[in-house]
């Protein structure tokens, strides 16, 4: 359960950090200020707590779980995922900046807005932050559900109903944020 926890905010900070570096880079983007309250409190304290309730087996396994924070299974449940992250935000830029987009996509760099420090948040209202938002939110919310399985440690993740309520509501929202015509709930996510 700790490592699982551990696991998640070590995921967390390398794919906000590629999310904002490729923001920064590509175009001045930011994300919503939403997007950042979401993220720190109901999925890094809220969705996070559920993955601890997921209980121990009744039968010990016939091997022990690693204690190690450097240990190659803990690594591979950090690597993994944060290699995912950046692969499918290469790949949904891709299809972005694809030519088939072209009648609709238009690039935006945020300097060329003159948009004042002080309203950062306007800086997400643009194609390429609705892809890092839609990135970050599904590669977290999947990793929170794919590190609490605990194998033969753990109870079924199944039984945990609290992480699974939580897991198919993110999840919703991540595709309903993609899918819906522009309505309060998308403008407040940028």
């Amino acid at each position: 359960t700790n490592l699982a926890t551990y696991s998640y905010y070590i995921v967390y900070a390398f794919v906000l950090t590629g999310v904002r570096i490729s923001g920064t880079v590509i175009g001045n983007n930011n994300l919503g200020e939403w997007v950042y309250l979401m993220t720190d409190l109901l999925l890094g304290v809220g969705m996070v707590w559920t993955m601890t309730l997921s209980g121990p087996t009744k039968k010990l396994a016939p091997y022990r779980p690693t204690a190690s924070l450097l240990g190659w299974r803990t690594i591979l449940a950090c690597a993994v995922p944060i290699v995912c992250s950046y692969l499918c935000q290469i790949i949904a830029y891709a299809i972005l900046w694809s030519s088939k987009n072209a009648d609709w996509y238009y690039y935006v760099n945020t300097l060329d807005l003159n948009i004042q420090a002080k309203d950062w948040t306007k800086k997400g209202d643009n194609y390429d932050s609705a892809v890092q938002v839609f990135v970050l939110l599904v590669i977290l919310v999947t990793h929170c559900y794919t590190a609490s399985y605990g194998g033969a440690f753990r109870c079924n993740i199944l039984r945990n109903w609290s992480l699974n309520i939580f897991y198919l509501a993110f999840t919703a929202l991540s595709f309903a944020l993609l899918w819906v015509d522009p309505c309060d709930l998308s403008c407040v996510y940028r």
